[in-house]
C-alpha cells in the first residue's frame, strides 16, 4: 500500500511540474508585447521565479492528493466496520 502511495505522489509531482511549465509558457505567450515573438518564452523569467511557482503548485497538488487519499481511507474503514 505504501508503494502505491509513493507512486501516486510521484505521478502528481511530475504532472504538476509539467502543468506549471506549460502554464508559465502560456501566460508569457498570451501577454502582448511589441516586437517579434520570443521563441524561448521561459528565458524572460528568472529561474528563481519559475522554481518558486513550481514549488507552490507541487505543494498544493500534494496537499490535495493527500486529502483525497485520506478521504478514501476513511471510506474504506467505514465500509469495513459497517458492511451492511
Amino acid at each position: 500500500m505504501k508503494i502505491i502511495k509513493l507512486v501516486i505522489y510521484f505521478i502528481v509531482i511530475v504532472l504538476s511540474l509539467i502543468i506549471t511549465e506549460r502554464g508559465i509558457i502560456y501566460s508569457l505567450m498570451s501577454t502582448p508585447k511589441p516586437g517579434p515573438v520570443n521563441p524561448y518564452p521561459l528565458s524572460e523569467v528568472t529561474p528563481h521565479v519559475r522554481y518558486s511557482i513550481a514549488a507552490v503548485i507541487v505543494l498544493v497538488a500534494l496537499w490535495i492528493t493527500n486529502k483525497i487519499m485520506h478521504f478514501f481511507s476513511f471510506i474504506k474503514t467505514k465500509l469495513i466496520k459497517n458492511p451492511s
